[in-house]
């Protein structure tokens, strides 16, 4: 089918598609978008058809179409392309990116989003630059890189201040707010998405105002101001019907359900998500559906609900995984872990305790990965910076080439004025000569800002360092800490006992390592009956108890969620019993404090020593085996009834690296006497392992 409009109409019918589209009117929108894409082809100007691309891709992502939505994108990067549309070209790659990082795809998404900025700087668009920027901060929270993500969004917000932008500004201030809320900062992102809002309300933009009403009610809720938070919903609902977004207004709804999970309105928070539930799937919102079963499989945990509960963790974990979502199907299994100990599934737990672990060291891996891959999209930038200031001067210098080839011929025609021409050179020389020493100058003052800013790359550099070995909430290190300093420790050990072994020295003391595992009991219930802001407080207050009981020298890491590892470092192994029993003490005798009220709190512990067979010289055990000892004994100690201790103090036979370490060996182990085990429990065969 031929359809002849002029050039204005085709415009006209863009601008419509994006009208539609805004107002969530995602059939008629497609309609639009296939008449725009026939008009652009009877039109055969590569722009119109880039623009119908375009247009396409935008209505695909709407719909969470995200190979569609590529598609599209690079045949709109041929056409733009071709037609030498600049501006186009970088709004397509920009677009581009965020479609990969939909898919969880971040590196590719921001080497695209840095494309895209390349072209907005030739283009001096200090508005595109900061949507860029804006779209880099939003990446890297992705990725964890909050850091830089703050820096990314101060950047946005700097541009948009210049420009006396507000609705850019309005922007910058709820991402921020947002990356603060991810942080863990509630009352941080509570004054930026208020002033989000303010700034929302005095433009009189109702779907950034539904927006910010919405994140406003969610932290609300989350610092337990819920009737305050329901106002606040509700009008982000009701401007979201206004605009006739359908999937935002769900999102808005889905944060209604969340109040009344933190108000105990369980029944009326499982027949609001099941009803949107139903939506999600008919309309293919994946990203809301998946957060809808992490809220069901929530409301049923604490209705005690747990074969439905079950089902919603399944069913979570395999659409987690289709999208690539590793930090989703890590909290589903936190789920499944909880929904198992309360059926009394223990191998079933177990299971899945482990396999949290293994998507845990997967996501630290992925972490790595993309954190290296910013780096080299940064860098890559970089580079092509410079490359196109080598280009700009490198015409200039061709440019003046071409006019001193032009001097010399008009010289040789004015053959006469020779003597004109010897003042000339004269003169020129002596401009060359101030030029050089102005250059010389430039050169000096130009070495001197890139010594300084060498000296600030240094300094971030070691601050981003230190920022990687310490968790952010508690101010502890963190995994990463321990795995590049525990080896040594464990390399001392082991040679004190081998010295002792082959009669260099005598009997070691002091010389032994104690890997604790520590769980916070119970934590999920601090959380629903206190919000996560009071489990924070919880979590910071026990980093307070672990330094009572630990020595300066000692690790003390924060190794997940309400999990800890502390390291007692060349110690004797006798001590470790009276340790772990100060720490439990600790914890059960001193009050917690939440927003002004007292909470008690206990822990369970687990602990195995290294070497683990200090009367042989067998091969010492890994530090892997020494990790699944001790979580092996913090899991029996949960299992006998919470509030104790379990520990491995010794073993007379090694146990192999490549063989796996479960309950049953354990327990055979210990009826042949060949592992000795302490416990705060009355008698150990009261330890429960399976």
């Amino acid at each position: 089918m031929c359809l002849a409009l002029t050039d204005a109409e085709i415009d006209a019918l863009y601008s419509q598609v994006s009208q539609l589209r805004e107002q969530g009117l995602m059939d008629e929108a497609d309609e639009q978008a296939r008449l725009l894409l026939q008009a652009s082809e009877s039109s055969g100007r590569a722009l119109y058809q880039g623009k119908a691309a375009f247009a396409l891709a935008r209505n695909h992502m709407e719909r969470n179409q995200y190979p569609q939505a590529k598609t599209q994108l690079n045949l709109a990067i041929q056409f733009f392309q071709d037609s030498g549309e600049q501006k186009w070209l970088a709004d397509s790659y920009r677009q581009l990116g965020l479609t990969y990082r939909y898919q969880v795809d971040y590196p590719q998404a921001l080497s695209y989003v840095y494309l895209a900025m390349q072209i907005y700087q030739q283009l001096e668009d200090m508005t595109a630059i900061g949507s860029a920027y804006n779209s880099i901060g939003l990446i890297m929270e992705k990725m964890g890189q909050y850091e830089e993500a703050l820096q990314a969004h101060q950047k946005a917000l700097e541009i948009d201040y210049q420009l006396d932008d507000s609705g850019g500004i309005a922007t910058g201030i709820y991402n921020l707010g947002d990356l603060y809320r991810v942080m863990g900062d509630h009352e941080k992102a509570l004054q930026y998405f208020n002033d989000a809002l303010q700034m929302d309300i005095n433009r009189n933009n109702p779907k950034d105002m539904a927006y910010s009403h919405n994140k406003v009610g969610y932290v609300l809720s989350e610092l337990g101001q819920h009737q305050l938070a329901r106002e606040h919903i509700s009008k982000a609902i009701a401007l979201f019907q206004q605009i006739q977004a359908p999937r935002d207004t769900d999102w808005a709804r889905s944060s209604m359900a969340q109040v009344d999970i933190n108000t105990g309105h369980y029944t009326e928070a499982r027949e609001l998500l099941l009803e949107l539930l139903v939506r999600a799937e008919k309309n293919q919102y994946l990203s809301l559906k998946v957060d809808l079963l992490g809220m069901l499989a929530d409301v049923t945990l604490l209705q005690e609900d747990y074969s439905a509960a079950l089902e919603y963790i399944e069913q979570g974990i395999e659409l987690a995984r289709l999208n690539n979502e590793l930090r989703d199907q890590v909290l589903f299994e936190e789920q499944r872990v909880e929904a198992y100990i309360q059926l009394h599934s223990v191998q079933q737990a177990f299971e899945s305790l482990q396999r949290k672990q293994q998507l845990d060291e997967q996501l630290l891996n992925e972490k790595r990965v993309t954190g290296i891959a910013a780096a080299q999209a940064q860098t890559e930038f970089i580079k092509n910076e410079y490359k196109i200031a080598l280009l700009e001067k490198e015409r200039a210098l061709q440019q003046a080439q071409l006019e001193t080839q032009q001097q010399q011929r008009n010289m040789l025609v004015t053959g006469l004025l020779i003597g004109f021409v010897m003042l000339f050179l004269i003169y020129r020389g002596y401009q060359r000569k101030r030029i050089n020493s102005k250059l010389s100058v430039l050169v000096e003052r130009r070495t001197a800002q890139l010594r300084l800013k060498n000296k600030e790359l240094r300094d971030a550099y070691k601050k981003v360092e230190a920022l990687s070995l310490t968790d952010r909430l508690t101010g502890l290190n963190n995994r990463f800490f321990l795995e590049q300093h525990v080896l040594s420790d464990l390399e001392l050990s082991r040679r004190a006992y081998t010295d002792w072994h082959q009669g260099r020295r005598a009997a070691p003391q002091n010389a032994d390592m104690i890997v604790f595992m520590i769980d916070l009991d119970r934590f999920k219930q601090i959380n629903d009956n206190h919000g996560h802001h009071g489990g924070d407080l919880v979590l910071i207050q026990f980093k307070q108890r672990l330094q009572k009981v630990f020595r300066e020298s000692d690790y003390l890491i924060r190794w997940g969620g309400e999990e800890f590892v502390c390291v007692a470092r060349q110690v004797n192994r006798q001590d470790a019993g009276d340790v772990a029993r100060r720490l439990i003490e600790c914890v059960r005798e001193t009050p917690f404090e939440i927003e002004q009220r007292q909470i008690r709190v206990t822990c369970s512990v687990g602990f195995s020593c290294y070497p683990l067979v200090p009367a042989s010289q067998s091969g010492p055990e890994s530090w892997k085996r020494l990790l699944e000892l001790a979580d092996l004994c913090l899991y029996a100690a949960k299992n006998s009834g919470r509030d104790c201790y379990v520990g491995i103090e010794s073993a007379s036979t090694p146990l192999a690296d490549g063989f796996p370490i479960n309950a049953d060996l354990i327990k055979d182990r210990i009826s042949q006497n060949e592992i000795k085990v302490i416990s705060s429990l009355a008698k150990n065969t009261d330890i429960t392992w399976c």
